[in-house]
């Protein structure tokens, strides 16, 4: 349409960043009208997001994350409305219309995301209300897994040339306990589980137990698997099975592999081969490897045109910066430096607080109605916990976890927030109206002194 694709490329970029900035504003409304978050707490998240470096960042950055978060965001606020509302506010065709369209697109940007939406969909079965509105929501979650799944497989994969993605996908947390066995215990499982494992991964066990890196699954991953007709299932039994008999290396493996989501420090280099390295630890923080330049062999004849980046013609070393980027870079390195802010660089305080708000609103639950507080809360704690499931993990990885830095100030309101059920709504407890007012008027001076 635009006759190039920088141009296109471009367009889409600057779509993308208006579109996250309208949702985001969105949300911010919602929060501070329908909810009544307190002011001064509105005003520290606004500037937040205005400042923060993050989101211009990422929504100018092609990753399919960050464009699943344009309509995430709006889903999130439309299932805090459902949840509010005890599900009423699907008497509305057009929030009907709305919220399946939304679903199906924030789905099909990110097949994640597709599962955190059912997920916490299905709970809203469980909710205190009408027979038929629980119908109604089990009509909409078969229709976003028809239009975000289904059809699409059948319909589109084979003329559009679409390839279905491995099962190795996944599994790669579980196939690196499997590599570490490999690494550290060759001997420790029996002919039959190797042959699974390696037709599963595409590895023989000796090369497996050499690529193991205890912080990542990528050097483990092989798009194109030996044997396809080794299922998930078959390979996930086996997985049961050498983990029986390996239990400490396997909790290892995990908490090595996902330690960069908790950790305020990792190892400097994250390439060994082993548990061992250095000694030498750097701040587990946002962009602390990221470079505002790329170097790519693969594709050399955009050198150039989307970023301002001299060509590296050997193409093995690093690629030499243009005019702009070390101004990015020392940016960056500026802001990491600075006391306190820099706390909200840090990974760990991300993954930390959807789990704080969970306490907050238990905390408030005498002035609230905590059942249907903690379930508004759900998108943000399953997506945060998803992160466990990744083959990396870490400060690095801004894209994966950009959710939780997007979601969790706006949570953040509404776990302080005055009006999380409709006036005049009884409690699922069944705490009167008026009992329920005075308590929110009897926890406005707490908030306000939270929050000044």
């Amino acid at each position: 349409m635009t006759g190039s694709y920088f141009s296109g490329i471009t367009a889409f970029l600057i779509l993308q960043l208006l579109a996250g900035a309208l949702a985001i504003a969105h949300a911010l409304a919602y929060f501070t009208s329908r909810l009544n978050a307190p002011a001064n707490l509105v005003r520290a998240v606004t500037v937040f997001f205005c400042v923060f470096p993050m989101f211009p960042i990422a929504f100018l950055s092609l990753y399919k994350d960050y464009t699943h978060l344009v309509f995430f965001i709006p889903w999130c606020v439309m299932f805090t409305e459902l949840v509010r509302t005890r599900l009423n506010s699907l008497k509305k065709p057009w929030f009907f219309a709305a919220l399946l369209v939304i679903s199906v697109l924030a789905s099909m940007t990110k097949k994640t995301g597709m599962y955190v939406i059912l997920f916490c969909m299905l709970f809203l079965l469980l909710m205190k209300a009408a027979a038929k509105m629980k119908v109604v929501v089990a009509a909409l979650l078969a229709l976003i897994f028809a239009f975000s799944s289904v059809l699409p497989a059948a319909l589109l994969f084979k003329p559009l040339g679409i390839v279905k993605s491995n099962a190795t996908f996944a599994a790669v947390v579980p196939m690196n306990m499997v590599a570490r066995v490999a690494h550290e215990d060759p001997q420790g499982v029996t002919q039959e589980e190797k042959q699974v494992v390696e037709r599963f991964i595409g590895l023989d066990w000796q090369t497996l137990g050499e690529s193991y890196n205890p912080y990542s699954s990528d050097p483990i991953m092989v798009l194109s698997p030996i044997d396809q007709e080794v299922s998930l299932a078959k390979f996930m039994s086996v997985w049961l099975s050498i983990g029986l008999k390996h239990p400490k290396v396997y909790i290892n493996s995990f908490f090595a592999q996902t330690s960069g989501w908790v950790a305020l420090q990792r190892p400097e280099s994250r390439s060994v081969k082993n548990d061992k390295n250095d000694g030498n630890y750097v701040p587990n923080i946002l962009f602390s490897e990221s470079r505002p330049y790329v170097l790519t062999c693969i594709n050399g004849d955009t050198y150039g045109s989307l970023v301002d980046t001299q060509k590296d013609e050997s193409c093995k070393g690093e690629a030499v910066p243009g005019r702009y980027q070390p101004f990015v870079k020392n940016l960056l390195q500026w802001l990491h430096g600075i006391p306190v802010l820099n706390v909200l660089f840090y990974a760990a305080l991300w993954i930390i607080l959807p789990f704080f708000l969970l306490y907050v609103v238990w905390r408030r639950r005498q002035a609230i109605c905590a059942p249907r507080a903690l379930l508004t809360l759900l998108p943000l704690v399953v997506s945060v916990l998803t992160l466990f499931l990744y083959a990396v993990s870490g400060g690095d990885y801004v894209h994966y976890m950009f959710h939780a830095i997007v979601l969790g100030p706006l949570y953040l309101l509404y776990s302080f927030a005055t009006q999380t059920i409709p006036a005049g709504v009884a409690t699922i407890t069944g705490t009167r109206p008026e009992r329920v007012n005075a308590s929110r008027a009897g926890r406005n001076s707490f908030e306000r002194q939270v929050v000044s």
